[in-house]
């Protein structure tokens, strides 16, 4: 059934060709439909600042959902959406396309990827544990794509070693990351975040955010009400990664933000932030804020998924039990770490600087209008 789908998709993209490009058009995905964030989000806000005269669509599961003004809502994997698609001068994504997806030669593909630094092995390095239906698509979105997003020497060696991509990179930071260098906007989105969930100013703030896990729920292997116990001047959020649950009760200091839709805003929020084994710990890192690693599972987590970095190497405070955490942020390890996390962001040649947005829509205005706007 599948396939008869994705032939039929095929084929309307085919027929959509016999309409044409839209100069001014633009379509925006956030992670296969999954709404207004990320990468894109950023980039779609400073083209809304600098532009009243370009048609904005994103492709959305969630029709209902919210978005600024100015952008057209379509339903993801839709006719409309694949009409969209085809008619669109850029595309925006941050996700692999479907191998069913076809490009127009005047058409411009942005692909600004998901991932800063990235912890896990990916694409052709985790190759082995991936279907060969992604592998497919993820050759012809390499194929289509005319420039990708880079925040670091680091990754854009990644992108070059491990994406089945040749093509132009651009080096220029993570558009969600810009935030991260305004303080003024910043203050904003913690006094945002603070009013909708009822946090006083004065309680510091820990956001607990793992990565997915297939075979488990890894909220059952962390002891909130010790961690709790323990730090009770502290508020903690929670946040389970898209398309899981937490399945845990929750309480006045622990609060599921999982629903908030932006997880840069959630970062500049909190004073402590929690992972594990996620790509969010390099943008915590970015900001400024104490990273903390809980790692109950590593030795099984590690045996299935290859990591790029010896993880009990990398320049935070990392515990393998609710004990050992706990410790660690109640003597405030991370700062041990200070010297050593300045020599590790010098080595992966990080050039976020706040920057990032600003300079992706010179490169669409220069798309669009050849540098005469």
């Amino acid at each position: 059934m599948e396939k008869i789908k994705e032939l039929i998709y095929r084929c309307l993209f085919i027929i959509f060709k016999v309409f044409p490009i839209k100069k001014n058009k633009l379509v925006f995905i956030n992670f296969y439909g999954n709404g207004y964030g990320d990468n894109p989000k950023y980039i779609c806000e400073e083209l809304l600042k600098k532009h009243s005269d370009l048609d904005i669509v994103w492709l959305v599961n969630n029709i209902n959902s919210n978005f600024p003004k100015g952008i057209r809502k379509v339903k993801y994997k839709s006719v409309s959406a694949i009409y969209e698609l085809a008619t669109a001068k850029i595309w925006i994504d941050n996700a692999r396309k479907r191998k069913y997806v076809l490009k127009r030669k005047k058409q411009y593909y942005i692909q600004t990827w998901h991932g800063g630094i990235g912890l896990k092995k990916i694409e052709k390095d985790a190759e082995e544990t991936l279907s060969k239906y992604y592998v497919e698509s993820a050759k012809h979105d390499s194929e289509m794509i005319d420039v990708i997003i880079s925040n670091s020497k680091y990754r854009t060696n990644l992108y070059k070693n491990s994406f089945w991509y040749e093509g132009e990179i651009l080096e220029v930071g993570l558009p969600r990351n810009d935030i991260f260098f305004n303080g003024n906007y910043a203050k904003e989105i913690k006094d945002k975040i603070l009013k909708m969930y009822g946090i006083s100013p004065n309680r510091k703030i820990i956001l607990y955010a793992p990565t997915f896990r297939k075979d488990f729920n890894i909220f059952e292997k962390i002891d909130l009400k010790l961690l709790e116990q323990n730090m009770p001047e502290h508020i903690i959020l929670i946040r389970a990664h898209p398309g899981t649950s937490i399945g845990i009760d929750c309480s006045n200091n622990v609060i599921d933000v999982t629903d908030y839709p932006d997880m840069q805003e959630l970062i500049i929020a909190c004073d402590y932030f929690i992972s594990d084994y996620s790509s969010c710990i390099f943008d915590a890192m970015t900001s400024g804020k104490a990273v903390y690693l809980y790692a109950p599972d590593h030795d099984e987590y590690l045996s299935e998924r290859g990591l790029n970095f010896v993880y009990d190497e990398l320049p935070f405070s990392i515990a393998h039990s609710n004990e050992e955490l706990i410790s660690n942020l109640t003597k405030d390890t991370y700062k041990n770490k200070e010297e050593e996390l300045e020599l590790f962001i010098k080595d992966l040649g990080i050039v976020d600087d706040g920057t990032a947005s600003e300079k992706i829509v010179k490169r669409i205005d220069m798309v669009l209008y050849g540098g005469k706007k």
